[in-house]
């Protein structure tokens, strides 16, 4: 990345020299994105990340088919991105019926409930591919042949699932996809959203106005830096994805056998063989989790989404599976990745531990007051 900052830093929509070289930098990281999900170079379509791919994917098509069709439905599940839900929440002020799937208790989309709410009045449907706090995979070739039957379109958020499991936009069939550099290693405030057809065929609308750039769907100067950065990421992630898998799944299963034998209190809430290889979520049962942070406060771990680490209500995805506010409450998540270490997720361990049996002796003594 550090050339396209300096010497480097031409504008890539310029006709001049070194606006081709930057042009060039950024055509060579669209081959590198496209080739990590199975995508043709002009399928891909770069934005400011995940968030922003979501919005041109629902509000753009929405915007784009609404006047052609009398078809008003979008469905979605209970656990996606707060930036789904929100768009959603849009578009069902502006008329749209949004209706949600429900989920078993691992999170995952009940199919036969799917096949009968996905109907001839189904515009589109919006399904994430794998959950950011718990983990748990979507069967999304199901969902979306089950959407296609029905003549409906196929949007999948893939942010969590890039870089972590294999992705393929042939073997899911998926029509429009959104992801982010950085949740896989690459800079943070890029992403892209893939396109089925490429963006030339302009089944979306743009957010925005301006330049023509990325079709006209996406106006405004290319962030060539970190478009190289994403680009590279994807390169690295083609080459070492299967081996780190199997590798960060490990781990997890060791950190969780180590913290669920602290206490019989304590549990994986979701550990079905279809999840994230580096989430995990556990409850602390009888122990707040603002209070489990505080007091490990040498490791890094979550509450939920770092998008939603400001909200004071509890996970909308832990209540979607079933969850108690107090059980919601008490869950905390773990993620690992490529520079966790075996001595990482032994010391996580023992911080654990450690920040447990001081809360549980601080219960037992305000117990005997």
């Amino acid at each position: 990345m550090l050339p396209y900052f300096t010497e480097q830093s031409a504008n890539p929509s310029s006709a001049h020299s070194p606006g081709r070289r930057a042009n060039d930098a950024i055509e060579n990281a669209r081959e590198q994105v496209a080739a990590l999900i199975g995508a043709t170079t002009d399928e891909i379509i770069f934005t400011s990340g995940a968030t922003e791919s979501i919005n041109l994917a629902i509000r753009g098509f929405v915007e784009r088919q609404c006047h052609k069709t009398k078809r008003r439905r979008i469905v979605i599940t209970p656990l996606e991105h707060k930036a789904v839900l929100e768009t959603c929440g849009r578009m069902e002020r502006q008329g749209f019926e949004i209706l949600n799937l429900p989920v078993d208790a691992a999170g995952r989309v009940l199919i036969d409930a799917a096949a009968e709410a996905i109907d001839e009045n189904t515009l589109l449907a919006s399904i994430q591919a794998s959950n950011n706090e718990i983990g748990t995979l979507q069967p999304i070739a199901e969902l979306v042949d089950i959407c296609h039957r029905n003549g409906a379109v196929f949007h999948c958020d893939a942010a969590q699932s890039l870089g972590k499991v294999e992705v393929s936009v042939a073997e899911w069939g998926v029509d429009l996809m959104s992801f982010s550099s950085h949740k896989m290693y690459g800079p943070k405030g890029v992403g892209a959203l893939f396109v089925r057809g490429g963006a030339r065929i302009s089944v979306l609308a743009p957010m925005f106005d301006g330049g023509g750039q990325e079709h006209g769907l996406r106006p405004g100067t290319l962030n060539t830096p970190a478009i190289v950065g994403f680009g590279q990421a994807s390169r690295i992630s083609v080459a070492e994805l299967r081996q780190e898998n199997q590798r960060i799944g490990e781990l997890r299963n060791r950190l969780e056998g180590n913290i669920v034998s602290i206490s019989s209190s304590i549990r994986v809430n979701v550990s079905v063989e279809e999840r994230l290889p580096n989430t995990s979520s556990i409850l602390f049962s009888g122990i707040d989790a603002d209070a489990l942070l505080a007091n490990a406060s040498k490791i890094a771990f979550s509450l939920g989404s770092a998008c939603s680490s400001s909200a004071i209500s509890p996970s909308h995805v832990l209540k979607a599976i079933g969850m108690s506010d107090s059980e919601a409450y008490s869950t905390v998540r773990f993620s690992l990745g490529r520079f966790t270490s075996e001595a990482d997720v032994d010391f996580a361990s023992a911080e654990i531990a450690s920040a447990v049996e001081k809360l549980d002796r601080r219960e037992t003594v305000s117990d005997s007051h």
